[in-house]
C-alpha cells in the first residue's frame, strides 16, 4: 500500500465491505464466489473470485419520466395529453415493489380552429408493480403495475375524482458497483378517472432513474448471454421545426443486413396544408416494415427503413383514424452489442394516395446482439476460470510542488599579492591584483526513458502476444520513481495494463503514475520514465 500524504486518507483497492473499488457486479458475474477468508489480490492483478455483496437492508428506487398519449371519452378534448411523472418505489424480495407516483398532466381542449387551451390535472397514485426478470443482473424485466389514487383536474377533463391506473413496462439497467444501478423503462399505461364524467388516457412514458441497495441477483453466477442473437430493441427520438416525438422499436435480424421492424411512436407538432397537428395535438401510430442496409461504406453503413400502419390523429375536430407510411434513411454506427443511427424520417398519409405530411431528423438507439455487428454481446473476455477482470490501480500522485528557481551562482572574491621583488641597479618593482572564483552548482539528474515492445494485437484481438516478464527492465525499476505509459490499440490497453501491473507488483516495482495513449498501431509499447533521486 502506498504511504499516504499527511492529512490524506490512504487509497485502498477495496471498499469497506471488501468489494473492488470501481468494479461493477456485472463485470464479475459468472466468477466463482470467494471462499471464507479469501483476500483480494493486489492492485492491477487479476480478480480470481466474486466477493459477497453487502447492500443496505432497504432496497428502493426513484425515477422521472416524460409521458405522451391521448385523452378519450370527453368531447371537449382534442385527444392529446402530456405529463411529467415522478415515482418512488420500495422493493420487497426480488420482484414486488410498492410505492407512489405523481403526475402533472396537460390535456388539449378545443376552442377555435386556430387556438388550443391546456387543461391541467394533478394525479396522485399508490401503486404496486411485479417485475418478471429476463436477466436480473442486467436489470432487464417486464413489469406489470396497478395503481389507484386521486386526481385534481379541470371540469372538462373529469373534475376532482378517484383515478385507477394499469401499466406494462420494459425495464433495463446498468450496475454502477455491487449494489446500485442506473435504470430506464418504456411504459404503456391506461388510466381512468372514476368521477361523474369519466376520462380515459392511454399514454407512453420514457423513465430514467436509479435503484439503490439491490439484493444480490439470483443469476449472478451465470455469464451474460443474450436471449437471442437475432433480436434487438430500441428507442427513437424525432425533432424538426414541424414536429417532435418519441418511439420504441423491436427488430429481428433476417439476414446480414435485412431486419423486420415493428414500432410504436407518438408525434406532436404541425403539418401545414394536410392533417392539422398543432400545439398539443399529436399522432399515435403503430407501424411495421423492413430495414435494409448495403453494409457500406464502413464504418457507418447506409440504411433504408420503410414502415406502414394505422394511427390516431388528434385535431380540433376530435380523433381521426388514418393510415401512415414512414420512410427513414441515414447511417448506422454499430458495435458488438448495439447500434446508433442518425437519419431523416418522412411521414406520409395513405388515405387518398401518398401525401407527404411532415419530416424530421431522427436518432435511433438500439441494443441487443441482433442490432450489432454480428459478433455477439459485449463484456469482459472469458477463459476457463471465468471473466477476466483486474483489480484497480492507485490513482496518479498529485503533481509535485513547483520548486523555487535555483539561486544565482555564488561569487567568491579574494585578493593577494601576485608578485614582488627587487631589481639590482637601484629600484624595486612590486605588483598586486585580485582573483575572482565562480562556483556553479552541478546540473540536476535527468529522467531516463526506456521504451519496451510488449507484443502485437492482430485481427481485432484474435491473435495476441502476451507480456513476457523477461523483456521488462525490472532491475532498473526497483527503488526509484517510475511512470508508465502504454501505447497501442485502445481495446487492448486495459488488458496489457493489468498484466504489466501484476508483473511489476510481484517484483517489488512501485509505479507512481499510469497513462494510456490509444494509437492505430497493432503493436503495444510500454514507455518507462525513471526518475533518479532529485530528478523530480
Amino acid at each position: 500500500m502506498p504511504t499516504p500524504l499527511p492529512g490524506v486518507a490512504p487509497w485502498s483497492p477495496v471498499d469497506a465491505d471488501g468489494w473492488p473499488t470501481g468494479v461493477s457486479l456485472e463485470t464479475l458475474r459468472g466468477l466463482r464466489a470467494c471462499r471464507f477468508g479469501e483476500r483480494m489480490p493486489g492492485p492491477g492483478e487479476r480478480i480470481p473470485c466474486r466477493p459477497a455483496a453487502h447492500p443496505e437492508p432497504v432496497q428502493w428506487r426513484w425515477g422521472i419520466d416524460w409521458t405522451n398519449g391521448v385523452a378519450l371519452d370527453s368531447p371537449a378534448t382534442t385527444g392529446a395529453a402530456q405529463a411529467l411523472g415522478v415515482e418512488l418505489d420500495f422493493t420487497f424480495g426480488h420482484h414486488l415493489t410498492l410505492g407512489a407516483r405523481y403526475e402533472l398532466m396537460g390535456v388539449g381542449l378545443r376552442t377555435t380552429p386556430d387556438d388550443v387551451t391546456i387543461a391541467r390535472a394533478q394525479r396522485f397514485f399508490a401503486q404496486a408493480r411485479w417485475r418478471a426478470f429476463t436477466d436480473e443482473v442486467d436489470r432487464d424485466a417486464w413489469a406489470l403495475g396497478l395503481g389507484a389514487g386521486y386526481g385534481l383536474a379541470a371540469d372538462a377533463i373529469g373534475d376532482d375524482a378517484p383515478v385507477a391506473r394499469a401499466s406494462v413496462a420494459r425495464e433495463v439497467g446498468l450496475y454502477l458497483d455491487d449494489e446500485n444501478a442506473g435504470v430506464a423503462a418504456l411504459e404503456l399505461a391506461y388510466a381512468r378517472s372514476l368521477g361523474a364524467d369519466t376520462v380515459d388516457t392511454v399514454t407512453a412514458s420514457l423513465r430514467v432513474g436509479f435503484e439503490f441497495n439491490i439484493a444480490e441477483p439470483a443469476n449472478v453466477d451465470q455469464l451474460d448471454e443474450p436471449w437471442s442473437r437475432r433480436a434487438w430493441s430500441g428507442a427513437d427520438v424525432f425533432a424538426s421545426p414541424f414536429m417532435f416525438g418519441v418511439g420504441a422499436s423491436l427488430g429481428l435480424r433476417l439476414g446480414a443486413n435485412l431486419h423486420l421492424v415493428a414500432s410504436g411512436n407518438y408525434v406532436f407538432g404541425r403539418a401545414p396544408d394536410t392533417v392539422e397537428i398543432e400545439g398539443l395535438h399529436g399522432t399515435v401510430a403503430a407501424l411495421g416494415g423492413v430495414r435494409l442496409g448495403p453494409a457500406w461504406p464502413a464504418p457507418a453503413p447506409l440504411y433504408l427503413q420503410v414502415q406502414a400502419g394505422p394511427g390516431l390523429v388528434a385535431t380540433d375536430r376530435g380523433l381521426e383514424r388514418h393510415a401512415f407510411l414512414d420512410a427513414e434513411f441515414g447511417v448506422g454506427f454499430r458495435s458488438c452489442g448495439g447500434r446508433v443511427s442518425p437519419g431523416v424520417r418522412l411521414r406520409s398519409q395513405l388515405d387518398d394516395g401518398v401525401r407527404v405530411m411532415t419530416g424530421a431528423f431522427v436518432l435511433s438507439v438500439a441494443w441487443g446482439a441482433g442490432a450489432g455487428d454480428g459478433h455477439g454481446g459485449c463484456g469482459p473476455a472469458v477463459d476457463d476460470r471465468g471473466p477476466i477482470a483486474y483489480m484497480p490501480t492507485p490513482p496518479p500522485p498529485p503533481p509535485a510542488p513547483i520548486e523555487p528557481p535555483p539561486a544565482d551562482p555564488t561569487l567568491v572574491t579574494g585578493s593577494g599579492v601576485t608578485g614582488g621583488g627587487g631589481v639590482t641597479g637601484g629600484g624595486s618593482v612590486t605588483g598586486g591584483g585580485s582573483v575572482d572564483v565562480v562556483i556553479t552548482p552541478p546540473p540536476p539528474p535527468r529522467p531516463i526513458v526506456i521504451d519496451v515492445s510488449l507484443g502485437a494485437v492482430l485481427l481485432g484481438g484474435l491473435v495476441q502476444v502476451r507480456v513476457d516478464p523477461r523483456v521488462l527492465p525490472l532491475d532498473r525499476l526497483r527503488g526509484v520513481d517510475v511512470d508508465v505509459q502504454l501505447t497501442g490499440p485502445a481495446a487492448q490497453l486495459a488488458t496489457f495494463r493489468g498484466e504489466v501491473g501484476a508483473v511489476l507488483g510481484r517484483n517489488g516495482v512501485a509505479v507512481r503514475g499510469w497513462s494510456e495513449l490509444a494509437t492505430g498501431a497493432s503493436e503495444v509499447h510500454a514507455i518507462f520514465t525513471i526518475y533518479p533521486p532529485g530528478a523530480r
